[in-house]
C-alpha cells in the first residue's frame, strides 16, 4: 500500500509543507474526465455502483463544472474526486460540492479529508464565499464536523442535507 503524506500539488502548483516526496497529486478535471473515470474503473458495475449513482451520476455530475482529483503518481491513476457546482444543484445559485468518492481500495488512509479540504481551497481560489455540502455518509460527516471547529472553515461551509443514506451501499 502506499504511503501518503501532506505534500501535494494542485494543478502543477506545489505547495511545500516541509514534508517528505509522496505519492499523491491534487489536480482538476472537467466532469467529462469524472465520467470517463466512472467508466474506466467499472464502476457502474462494482459494489460502489449505488454510490456513483447517486454522488456523480446524472444531473448531480452535469451540473458541475469541475472536480477537485487525487492521483496515486506512482501507478498514475486517479483514486478519487470531489465535484464543484458554481451555481448549485438544480442552479440554486449556491456553490455545492456535489460529491466526493474515494476507491475503496484507497480508504482509511485520510484521503478523503485531504481531498475535502483541497476541494475547500478550491473553491475560495475561485471567489465562492461559502460552499454548500450535503452530507450523505457518517465519513463525510464527521470530516465537516471537525472542519466546523476550525475558524478557517466555520463560517465557509453550509450545510444543506444532513443524511446517512450512503452508509446502507456498500463500497
Amino acid at each position: 500500500m502506499n504511503n501518503f503524506e501532506n505534500n501535494m500539488e494542485i494543478e502543477n502548483y506545489e505547495i511545500a509543507q516541509n514534508e517528505p516526496e509522496t505519492s499523491q497529486e491534487i489536480k482538476t478535471i472537467t466532469p467529462n474526465e469524472v465520467y470517463n473515470w466512472i467508466k474506466k474503473n467499472n464502476l457502474f458495475k462494482s459494489p460502489s455502483a449505488m454510490k456513483i449513482a447517486a454522488l456523480l451520476g446524472g444531473d448531480r455530475l452535469s451540473c458541475t463544472d469541475e472536480a477537485v482529483t487525487i492521483m496515486d503518481k506512482e501507478d498514475k491513476k486517479i483514486v478519487g474526486v470531489a465535484t464543484i457546482a458554481p451555481e448549485g444543484e438544480e442552479l440554486s445559485g449556491h456553490p455545492t460540492i456535489v460529491g466526493e468518492f474515494i476507491l475503496p481500495e484507497y480508504r482509511g488512509q485520510g484521503l478523503g479529508k485531504k481531498l475535502f479540504i483541497k476541494t475547500l481551497e478550491r473553491c475560495k481560489e475561485r471567489g465562492f464565499k461559502s460552499i454548500r455540502v450535503d452530507i450523505m455518509s457518517n465519513k463525510i460527516g464527521k470530516i465537516i464536523e471537525n472542519l466546523q471547529k476550525d475558524d478557517k472553515w466555520s463560517n465557509y461551509i453550509i450545510i444543506g442535507l444532513k443524511d446517512t443514506i450512503l452508509d446502507l451501499f456498500q463500497g
